[in-house]
């Protein structure tokens, strides 16, 4: 499963359009927890896994302060072309999400992804959640719909064990919401889960 943490094998998904993952629209689990003020702007915010871009600009035209990061060239190259399209005011960095702490660190107010951990090495999540918790400033959140939660064998994307997730993040983020009264979309309904985390220095 090595080939998952290469750019090549993403770069492969967007060319092939085998992008699944992709809604085209902005994640309504995202637009709710704006909506509901669990997130409320003015703010940075590291789009992490940005994909296509869609919920980078959703972040930005509620006025957040949005860096938009990918290691994927066909990702990043979808995002440009949206952003410039739209006219969005979006920092748009190719990097690997593995190297935040070194490239970002305690930068960020926010800190979101959704459909990132799920396409992950199981073996390098917990790396990756360090790398996230590196990047927020101390008091920051990490916003994290997690899917999918069904158990399901093998992947990508892999599914995502609760229990475990939690404890593995608590060792460097505190739980503070837990949600499954969540707007997702209907093919992934009862399959995900809100989650708020707070770095506390």
């Amino acid at each position: 499963m090595k080939e998952l943490s290469t750019p090549e094998y993403w770069n492969n998904r967007y060319t092939e359009n085998n992008d699944t993952w992709t809604l085209n629209n902005a994640n309504p689990v995202l637009v709710q927890a704006v909506e509901h003020k669990l997130i409320t702007p003015p703010g940075s915010v590291l789009a992490a896994g940005c994909g296509k871009g869609d919920d980078s600009l959703f972040l930005s035209k509620q006025g957040f302060e949005v860096t938009a990061v990918d290691f994927s060239a066909n990702a990043i190259e979808a995002s440009s072309s949206l952003f410039k399209r739209e006219n969005a005011n979006v920092n748009l960095v190719q990097t690997d999400l593995f190297r935040l702490n070194e490239e970002f660190p305690s930068r960020f107010d926010y800190l979101y992804e959704y459909v990132t951990l799920c396409a992950v090495e199981p073996a390098r999540v917990e790396e990756m959640v360090f790398n996230f918790a590196a990047a927020l400033k101390p008091g920051g959140l990490f916003i994290a719909d997690l899917f999918p939660v069904d158990g399901r064998k093998g992947g990508p994307p892999f599914s995502i064990d609760l229990k475990e997730f939690v404890t593995m993040t608590s060792k460097y983020l505190k739980l503070e919401h837990y949600s499954r009264l969540i707007k997702s979309i209907k093919p992934r309904k009862g399959n995900e889960v809100l989650m708020i985390f707070r770095k506390e220095k």
